[in-house]
């Protein structure tokens, strides 16, 4: 607990860098870079939205006076939400067509 939440929110960040790093350094290999680029690109960008607009709700919102399960599944909620949303305003075709694929794995397997 010496760093606080800022520290650990830093570690994690580092932890998914060298994480991703070590990804690409193995599908580098596999996938040509315009490929890779095209696949990443836009669930990157979906990310830094994310990120943003959780940072911006968490400086205008007062989320300590909710109890702690609620807050994380608040701040959770928001987050994932934004994400996906971002995520099929750039991709609309692959997006459906994963839901659909999901929604159906999931419906009719047994």
């Amino acid at each position: 607990l010496m760093y606080g939440a800022e520290g650990t929110a830093a570690g994690l960040s580092i932890a998914a860098v060298v994480g991703c790093g070590a990804g690409y350094a193995f599908v580098r290999k596999h996938v040509a870079i315009p490929q890779l680029l095209q696949s990443l690109g836009q669930p990157f960008i979906a990310v830094v939205c994310s990120l943003v607009i959780y940072l911006l709700l968490d400086r205008w919102l007062t989320w300590n006076d909710l109890p702690i399960l609620l807050r994380l599944s608040a701040k959770a909620s928001v987050t994932v939400v934004v994400f996906y949303i971002t995520l099929l305003a750039l991709q609309q075709r692959q997006f459906v067509d994963r839901l659909t694929y999901i929604l159906r794995l999931a419906l009719y397997t047994k």
